[in-house]
């Protein structure tokens, strides 16, 4: 780990212990050994085994006051934990870790209040638009109005460390029972600095972002009980500032155990997305589809089943057109995870 992320997470210890001896300490964590295999047609193919895990605490210190503090391990990008699992013990001779989130929040009454390394940024049913493996830098301010909320917040995307004030993003969502809206303007006026890009975004012949970013997203979901359908979700997005490929949507259905608590339980989730080249900024959306390129089209198929209450195996499967290359991109992963 980086020192200052060992002296943040000391520090935070130290107030914890100094505000109350004897916290509430809730433990959880989770490891994941996941075969894979991708295709891009018509050549290229990559078989794969990798590992990822997580160790986190949450710390009740008070009836308001809580801190979250998870150690993962660390991949290739932020947008993904995961190790070549052989690459990665001949290489190095180890699998490197690093503080994966660190955050402090606060809730009393209607409002709450957290900031740190965020465990979650935007509030949307999947990782379509934001890769949930993505735990920046921030502050989110909520305040709820009866069965509605307002979110207001300033985050940190990934990006050139020595750029940072160039990367700042702002959250401003409204959610109303199963229906939300939100705006994420990029704050930076240098369109070039940001960092694990998928080079998918129209960019000028000096290599910068030709549009601004500064896209309204919204969506719906719904928990139902339809003989096996338990969920229906919708998200879109939309980019005003961009000429071309300024929007996207995704369509989805989950049917099975909400979800997975005990043996035997199952669930299938399926979603058809499409996302515009310009209409988000293409180092945010989920890496798994076409490594979080925007300009894509294509279905996700993903089905779970709990083999024990801590043993849980998914078949996750994409099959996306790229639509800069008129390529067609597969990927398949078998994700073994053990809870505990």
């Amino acid at each position: 780990m980086k020192k200052g992320a060992l002296f943040l997470l000391g520090v935070m210890i130290s107030v914890g212990a100094t505000l109350n001896a004897n916290p509430h300490i809730e433990r959880y964590g989770w490891i994941n050994l996941q075969p894979q295999f991708k295709y891009t047609e018509p050549t290229y193919q990559e078989k794969l085994v990798n590992i990822a895990g997580s160790l986190g605490h949450n710390l009740r210190l008070s009836d308001h006051l809580n801190v979250t503090l998870e150690v993962s391990t660390l991949g290739s990008s932020p947008r993904s934990l995961f190790n070549h699992l052989f690459k990665s013990v001949s290489d190095k001779g180890k699998l490197e870790v690093f503080l994966h989130t660190a955050e402090v929040s606060y809730a009393k009454h209607s409002f709450s209040f957290k900031s740190g390394k965020l465990k979650e940024t935007i509030k949307t049913p999947t990782d379509f638009l934001w890769d949930k493996d993505i735990h920046p830098l921030g502050s989110i301010v909520t305040k709820r109005f009866g069965e509605n909320s307002l979110r207001v917040g300033l985050v940190q995307a990934p990006t050139h460390a020595e750029h940072r004030w160039d990367s700042l993003l702002g959250i401003l969502e409204f959610h109303k029972q199963n229906c939300y809206i939100g705006w994420l303007p990029s704050l930076g006026e240098k369109r070039d600095r940001l960092n694990y890009s998928a080079n998918t975004n129209t960019r000028k012949a000096d290599g910068t972002l030709r549009d601004r970013f500064r896209p309204f997203y919204g969506g719906y979901a719904r928990s139902i009980d339809w003989y096996s359908l338990n969920q229906v979700k919708a998200e879109w997005v939309y980019n005003p500032d961009a000429d071309t490929g300024q929007g996207g949507y995704l369509i989805g259905a989950a049917f099975g155990a909400p979800k997975l608590k005990q043996a035997g339980d199952f669930k299938i989730d399926l979603t058809y997305r499409n996302l515009g080249r310009n209409a988000w900024l293409d180092n945010l959306p989920d890496v798994s589809a076409v490594n979080g390129q925007t300009h894509i089209d294509g279905v996700e198929l993903t089905t779970s089943i709990a083999v024990t209450s801590f043993y849980h195996l998914e078949l996750d499967i994409y099959r996306m057109n790229i639509n800069n290359s008129d390529s067609i991109y597969f990927y398949a992963q078998i994700k073994n995870k053990f809870k505990f």
